[in-house]
This record gives C-alpha cells, structure tokens and sequence, in this order.
C-alpha cells in the first residue's frame, strides 16, 4: 500500500517531492530489497514489484539520474538501483525465482526507456567540454530550458563532472588531507 501511494505521490508531485523520493528508495526500497534488518522474502518481492512499476514510467529513470545522481547534495539513487537489479537478477548459486524475473524484467525496463530516448533522437553523442576559467559556484548554476535536450543534457553531463570530481576529492581528502585540498 505504501508503495502504491508513493508512485501515486510520484505521478502528481514528481518535482516536488525530490528529497522525499530520495529518502524512500535510500531507506524504505533498497534496505528491503537487500534483505537488510531482516526483511522477509515476502517483503522483498514486493518490494522489487513497486521498483519495477516505478522504472515503468517513462520519465522515472532519467529523472532518478538528472535530479539524484547528478546532484552533489543528494546520493546516487540511479547507481544503486541499477546495482540492485542487477544483483538480484544475477545471484550468485540460486535458482530462478520471482525475485529474479522482477529484477530482470526491471533492467529490461531501463533498457527500453534508453532504446526509446535514443530512438525519437533525444540523445546527444558529442562530448561537453567544460570552461573552468572562470568561477561561478556550481550550486547557484540553472539550467536554461529542460524542454530542449540540447540545454539540459550539457547541464546535466556538467553536474555529473563536478559531483564525480568532488566525491574523488572527498576521497584524497579523507586519505590525505593537505593532498586532498590540493586536488580540490
């Protein structure tokens, strides 16, 4: 039921509710799925079920990754998702269950919304170069129209840049904090 009302909530506030969407498939969806706290087989399967219903909208997946995944502030929801589906649809020594027809018939998913997105020639192939000379704080930075792809893609390929780079950042940061701020 509740997942029902989240993709419900997901259909009319989708704009609106992006904190809310990350913090129910961070904390509600992927911990059930993985079994974590000791959720019963019965509540993964849902569970899987209520995912595959959200990667069925068109819209979903894109949106996951240009609002989550490219946002420096949130986690990279698109990444585990896909980590999930594929873990499940692909387990080590098990036999074929619901659990993984769900996973597979959710990357399956992801894989038509791709094919469809490239077929109507929403995708740009070339590559983004970035101008760092001069300094304009990342977060402040909007994007100038999102119903034209050649607008929003480059923004979006530009915020997935600077997330990556801050998280490798991060990481020489946390190993070596005078080398980290160097590279920072």
């Amino acid at each position: 039921m509740v997942c029902g009302i989240v993709l419900n909530l997901y259909h009319h506030l989708c704009m609106e509710l992006k904190l809310q969407l990350e913090a129910f498939f961070s904390c509600v969806v992927l911990r059930l799925a993985q079994s974590r706290h000791g959720a019963s087989y019965q509540q993964q399967e849902v569970v899987m079920e209520a995912l595959v219903n959200f990667i069925r909208q068109k819209t979903f997946m894109v949106e996951m990754y240009a609002n989550l995944d490219c946002d420096i502030t949130c986690n990279n929801e698109f990444e585990d998702l896909s980590n999930l589906l594929s873990k499940s649809a692909f387990p080590v020594n098990c036999l074929l269950s619901i659990m993984r027809i769900l996973a597979l018939d959710g990357l399956i998913a992801v894989i038509q919304g791709m094919a469809e997105r490239i077929g109507n020639g929403s995708a740009i192939l070339e590559q983004v170069s970035f101008n760092f000379e001069e300094y304009i704080p990342f977060w402040t930075v909007k994007c100038e129209g999102y119903a034209d792809p050649f607008h929003w893609v480059p923004f979006i390929r530009r915020r997935k840049y600077i997330k990556r780079r801050l998280m490798i950042g991060a990481d020489h940061f946390n190993r070596d904090p005078k080398k980290g701020l160097e590279f920072l």
